[in-house]
């Protein structure tokens, strides 16, 4: 029988030696041709690995028959795992010519989401749906339409699917758009709800702890961290938020935590979590030698995990000087309101935080954190840039308008924005009473804290008001 020799490869492969464990894979398959479990056993181990690219090698190298209808769809989900969706639309309409299977369909419904096609993405969504109400159909598209700034169609089809709402994992998700729209009074009903039903439910009780994180409430953050570490003493997420609280911990505990990495598998993303959190610890106790080690060791394993695309990348920056010659050219008729925006600009962890509680303390100041859902907002809104060239479509108004059930009668609104400095100019456009390099209207501080090291330019802006 094979399994000694397969149970060799997995252990290579669980230490990495994938050269090695695909050796064996050949040599074991030339005995057993085409046996689907020993295929599929070997593949899904790599993927549990994130190594996409060497499956899609290995199909394409048809060391056994790639026609079968689950190799294709693991190749097109490696695809998608890759940023890579327009190959996998190209094998997923292979497979539907064939296979009218629901899952296929919520497939091309994701890739056609990365490639932004928003309306073909939404069509086969729906059609997975209709044919086969899965929650997993559902939790995808409903995670489409957030990421695609749709939160408020998204809502509503968890209250259409979920009139009761007793799912537990659409409830999660509502959970995170509510925290996304800063509504987080109404998102911490819904934990309390459900901690009533399951009290030791440690991926919902760190949502709490992060909600309450984001709303000042430090000491219900820390109190709900220790129950979920006393619940599990080495979730690694609940430890890497404690750590970035600059909370200290026993030299016991921190030895118990740096024992359990030396025996968990390096790539696991709980250990990467964990890994960062005595990172931190030890950093609190002024071990910088040590921390070091450990961040070095775990940002190199967590860059594993982050599809980064260097020609996109460039691609964006074409589209942003593209998109600024037309903002130039036109005639933007801005409509001016109210109430001023501070705009706090900054890489994370730049203090952009302490920035904003310090100015949101006084009475005239609306401080509305930092709003993702307005970022992804403005973000598209720079995908769309020739829609921009056609119409006249204002970023100011696009931003006011989602942050209107936000604003209290305030004079300024203080928002905080992860910087993208091709981008800034944007905002001294469209924001008139907004002079980022002479604030004349603006009463208070503005701090702009920008580290951009990508060109190995460091620079600090402090602007400070007239008066």
């Amino acid at each position: 029988m094979y399994e000694f020799k397969l149970n060799k490869i997995l252990r290579l492969v669980e230490n990495n030696k994938f050269i090695k464990a695909e050796q064996l894979f050949k040599k074991l398959l030339k005995d057993y041709p085409n046996d689907m479990n020993i295929i599929f056993t070997y593949l899904d181990s790599l993927f549990k690995k994130r190594k996409f690219e060497n499956i899609i090698n290995i199909i394409d190298k048809k060391f056994f028959s790639s026609s079968d209808q689950n190799i294709l769809r693991l190749k097109s989900v490696c695809f998608i795992e890759m940023e890579k969706p327009a190959q996998a639309v190209k094998e997923l309409e292979k497979l539907i010519k064939n296979n009218f299977d629901p899952l296929n369909f919520n497939y091309m419904g994701i890739a056609y989401g990365k490639l932004k096609k928003y309306d073909l993405a939404k069509k086969y969504f729906l059609k997975s749906i209709d044919f086969q109400n899965n929650t997993n159909f559902i939790i995808n598209y409903i995670n489409f339409l957030r990421d695609s700034n749709q939160n408020k169609e998204a809502v509503s089809f968890i209250k259409q699917h979920d009139p009761e709402m007793s799912n537990y994992d659409l409830n999660i998700i509502l959970i995170g758009i509510l925290r996304d729209e800063k509504k987080h009074d109404e998102a911490l009903k819904y934990c309390e709800k459900f901690n009533q039903i399951n009290q030791e439910d440690i991926n919902l009780l760190l949502i709490q702890a992060i909600i309450y994180s984001e709303i000042g409430k430090k000491k219900q953050c820390i109190e709900t961290l220790e129950k979920i570490i006393q619940i599990q003493p080495f979730f690694g997420p609940a430890h890497r938020v404690m750590s970035l609280l600059n909370e200290k911990i026993s030299r016991e505990r921190l030895s118990d935590l740096e024992d359990h990495l030396a025996q968990a598998a390096d790539n696991d993303l709980n250990s990467v979590h964990l890994g960062l959190a005595v990172s931190n610890y030890l950093e609190n106790v002024n071990d910088f030698s040590n921390s070091f080690k450990y961040l070095k060791k775990y940002n190199s394993i967590y860059r594993s995990y982050l599809n980064f695309d260097f020609n996109s990348l460039e691609e964006n920056f074409e589209k942003t000087k593209i998109l600024y010659k037309s903002v130039l050219e036109k005639d933007l008729k801005i409509k001016e309101f109210k109430s001023t925006p501070i705009f706090i600009l900054g890489m994370p962890r730049s203090s952009t935080s302490l920035i904003e509680q310090i100015l949101s303390s006084h009475t005239q100041v609306e401080g509305l954190g930092e709003l993702l859902y307005v970022e992804r907002e403005i973000n598209s809104f720079f995908d769309r840039y020739s829609d921009f060239v056609k119409q006249d479509f204002l970023l100011n108004e696009l931003y006011y308008l989602k942050v209107d059930d936000l604003i209290k009668k305030k004079n300024i609104l203080l928002t905080r924005v992860h910087l993208i400095f091709c981008t800034l100019a944007y905002y001294q456009k469209f924001f008139q009473m907004l002079k980022l390099f002479s604030a004349k209207k603006i009463e208070w501080i503005i701090c702009i804290l920008f580290i951009e090291t990508f060109f190995q330019w460091v620079w600090n802006f402090l602007i400070i008001s007239k008066s």
